[in-house]
């Protein structure tokens, strides 16, 4: 079953500096460089962009939960002093975030009761804040929980839950998520071809969005189809892809998972040399990123090889090991796995009670996960599920039906608007007209007045300048008069002259 570490997708807020997309094949020099960023004293919106980085971009599970626990400390220290706004709506999102991603851990170890916790915690959050994406996650990732544990109607009801909210907001990578846990309940069901269809709907849609990691997984699980069908050649060709898209990703739990799988191949065909060196690496690598469930797997995988080359004691050690592991993370599926190898390798041995024991728990864990209810809740929920998307498609289309014909009133009164908007403009612009006529007749009534005054003015003073050059004309005639007559009176120079020798 995928299940879903949550990559963190934000818009930007100013001042706070939010995430981007990160792909996980992010090469070892980018990390490098987020790392020494992340050793700077940097501000927190700045740290909590970092840690998500590279939260996304770590594949190995020994790394990336110390960045996820920081993550989770600094946005419960930014909550106290941010009770409201964006900044405590965006640090409150990505705790829930941090919270999903410390679920998907304690799956990974086998503690089931602490992943569901936390999934509780991280979907109260995304609903308080209306989050469909991140409600999806984490009801994707509780119905495989609810799976592991035998709970198959819970599981069923988690996985519809994020279906529909995957649907509802057209988020192919949870939509395709949904398909493949699905398809991993049928396959546990034994119904594989119902199985294949939902893995073959998933797998078309990852390579839609060009999602490697999922693409790797998904392939991983359609090769476990063929394998049981016996068409190992098939199956050999999903697992070589899934090889190849988990080391370009660096998916060790993909290489594992693929490698594994190989070596099923491998045994069948009898090169049960190969198949021992496969397996063993795939133990290797799960134990490495201290995956329960997985090494379960593996274990059971060497224990199932070592009995069919008659190596009893090898079988015998790593069946108890496996079972023991399933019993401590409370898996009925790998629980039944073991213990039909147990029984097996007791019936061989000539143990009958011990096989006794082992067939009744084989049979236990398989009547819980293939039992009635089990069935019946399969059906119910297929059927709600398609009576629900039926009822969401006849409202869609009411709306549909209802908003077109609100569009065509809105038109309609559109137009009667535009019509009276036309004829009020009509009227204001005569009106405008009018007035404007108004003022300019005013003002050439006004000019005429002040030509007329104008031309008055320069009438009396013309009339002013002809008495003033009259008056001027008489005062110099006078005086030249009176200086004629001076002139006649007074003697002559030279006669004054004469006089003034005389007097010498």
């Amino acid at each position: 079953m995928a299940h879903q570490r949550k990559y963190n997708l934000f818009t930007r807020l100013l001042p706070f500096i939010l995430l981007c997309v990160v792909t996980a094949g992010m090469s070892q020099t980018k990390k490098d460089s987020l790392l020494n960023e992340l050793k700077k004293d940097i501000h927190d919106t700045l740290r909590v962009e970092l840690l998500s980085k590279l939260i996304i971009a770590e594949t190995d599970n020994t790394i990336w939960p110390k960045y996820n626990e920081e993550l989770k400390n600094i946005c419960e220290k930014n909550l106290v002093h941010h009770t409201s706004g964006r900044l405590h709506d965006a640090y409150l999102k990505l705790l829930g975030d941090a919270l999903n991603n410390f679920g998907y851990l304690a799956n990974e170890h086998g503690n089931n009761a602490q992943a569901l916790k936390y999934y509780h915690e991280s979907l109260k959050i995304d609903t308080k804040q209306g989050n469909k994406k991140g409600m999806a996650y984490a009801y994707n990732n509780m119905g495989e929980v609810y799976q592991n544990v035998g709970n198959i109607p819970k599981a069923i009801e988690c996985i519809r839950k994020a279906q529909a909210l995957n649907e509802s907001i057209d988020h192919k990578a949870g939509i395709a998520t949904s398909l493949n846990n699905l398809g991993a309940l049928y396959r546990v069901q034994g119904d594989t071809a119902l199985a294949l269809k939902y893995y073959e709907r998933c797998l078309k849609i990852h390579y839609e969005i060009k999602d490697k990691y999922s693409v790797a997984r998904t392939s991983n699980n359609i090769g476990q189809i063929f394998m049981l069908r016996g068409k190992h050649e098939t199956a050999m060709q999903y697992f070589d892809t899934c090889y190849k898209y988990s080391k370009e990703s660096n998916d060790k739990e993909g290489i594992a998972a693929a490698v594994t799988n190989m070596a099923k191949c491998y045994q069948s065909q009898g090169n049960f040399k190969r198949a021992e060196e496969l397996l063993l690496e795939g133990l290797s690598l799960r134990k490495e990123q201290r995956n329960k469930s997985s090494v379960a797997n593996s274990l059971t995988g060497l224990a199932r090889l070592y009995l069919e080359t008659k190596q009893i004691s090898k079988a015998l050690s790593y069946g108890i090991e496996s079972l023991e592991l399933s019993k401590q993370i409370g898996y009925p599926n790998r629980i039944k796995d073991a213990s039909m190898l147990l029984y097996q390798i007791y019936k061989y041995t000539n143990k009958p009670v011990q096989a006794l024991e082992m067939h009744e728990l084989y049979m236990q864990m398989n009547d819980s996960l293939t039992n009635e209810e089990a069935r019946k809740a399969s059906i119910t929920n297929n059927l709600k599920y398609e009576f629900d998307k039926k009822l969401l498609a006849d409202s869609l289309k009411a709306l549909n039906e209802k908003n077109l014909t609100e569009a065509k009133l809105a038109g309609q009164e559109a137009k009667l608007n535009q019509g009276r908007t036309v004829r009020f403009a009509l009227f204001g612009g005569l009106v405008i007209v009018l007035l404007f006529s108004g003022f300019l007749f005013n003002r050439v009534r006004v000019i005429r007045r002040q030509k007329e005054i104008i031309e008055k003015s320069e009438k009396h003073a013309k009339e002013q300048r002809r008495l003033v050059e009259e008056k001027q004309n008489e005062i110099l005639g006078s005086i030249r008069y009176a200086r004629r007559i001076q002139n006649s009176l007074l003697p002559k120079d030279n006669y004054i002259q004469k006089i003034l020798d005389r007097l010498k």
